[in-house]
């Protein structure tokens, strides 16, 4: 089977399909969304991808272009398979990003013609060159992968130093769940990167998505407790407080005294987190004192949080 180039007229189905996605929607329109994507036939939806992504390009959000990459994801037909393969044979990149991005699909790793899709990435894998391209084929192999077989490993793994962080990221996003050696040996490794982003999804990685407690993965998550980077901070701090790590207590007592009443719940929910999970008791009386030390007509978004966390060290025997 062979897709056609879009091109000349587009049809009014489809353009009438951009112009209702292209604009910013509420959540009760996201749903009206949802519903307009799943009456168009699939040569709609791919023709709809391509006019969305030069939207997306130009104002910087693709939530409309992924749209309908997941509503064709869903569909485990001969067709979206085969119009997928031909757009990674294609010299244009958007296409062979597109073709990645629509074999990849990491919510159902066990969908119909998971196998091929992956032959077909892992194919692209040994001639792409394009950093974009590159990416969309590691995203895909990430989240298509079956865990007990996952094959080209140490091809996936030589791009651990790529000039492009999206590549970097790729790698990342195929090793986040790997304990095996060659996977948390480069996790660790990216955990170290010039890039504060790629530090902060290694640091991620080996805190709560690789499944081994190693004294490697351990020294690596305490040299990331003075990062730069909040995120990637906060990730140690995390993950070496669900290991019990001693070595976290001081930063843990640090990151409990920066916070104030005008902490994002995002940022002291996971220090929050953290105390619960390193189960210290002596931290009670800090969290107390955080909490009494917000004034009655200050929000403290977070206090809730904070009240969970002590509640539950009190509680425990």
């Amino acid at each position: 089977m062979t897709r056609k180039r879009v091109g000349g007229r587009k049809s009014w189905r489809v353009e009438t399909l951009v112009r209702h996605i292209e604009h910013p929607r509420s959540k009760a329109e996201f749903r009206i969304l949802i519903d307009e994507l799943r009456t168009r036939d699939v040569s709609e939806l791919f023709e709809a991808a391509e006019i969305l992504h030069k939207h997306a390009e130009d104002h910087s959000s693709y939530v409309p272009y992924w749209d309908c990459v997941y509503e064709l994801r869903k569909r485990e037909s001969e067709e979206v398979f085969e119009t997928a393969i031909q757009l990674c044979k294609s010299r244009r990149v958007r296409d062979r990003q597109l073709g990645s991005f629509v074999l990849g699909d990491d919510t159902r790793p066990k969908r119909r013609f998971n196998r091929e899709a992956l032959d077909q990435l892992h194919l692209m894998l040994k001639t792409e060159t394009n950093p974009t391209v590159l990416h969309a084929i590691l995203y895909g192999i990430g989240g298509a992968q079956d865990w007990d077989n996952m094959r080209e490993i140490k091809r996936i793994v030589s791009l651990l130093d790529h000039e492009s962080e999206k590549v970097r990221l790729g790698v990342i996003e195929v090793l986040l769940h790997r304990s095996d050696r060659t996977s948390i040996a480069t996790l660790i490794h990216l955990s170290r990167d010039k890039s504060a982003h790629i530090r902060d999804w290694a640091t991620f990685g080996l805190g709560f998505e690789s499944s081994g407690d190693t004294p490697r993965i351990r020294k690596a998550l305490v040299e990331r407790l003075t990062d730069e980077d909040f995120d990637t901070r906060r990730g140690a701090i995390s993950g070496l407080a669900e290991r019990k790590e001693p070595r976290v207590r001081s930063a843990l007592i640090d990151a409990l005294n920066q916070i104030d009443a005008t902490a994002s719940s995002y940022e002291a929910s996971l220090v929050f987190y953290a105390v619960e999970d390193f189960g210290d008791k002596s931290l009670i009386p800090l969290i107390d004192h955080k909490i009494s030390a917000v004034n009655v007509n200050e929000k403290g978004y977070w206090l809730e949080y904070a009240r969970v966390a002590r509640d539950r060290l009190a509680g425990e025997d």
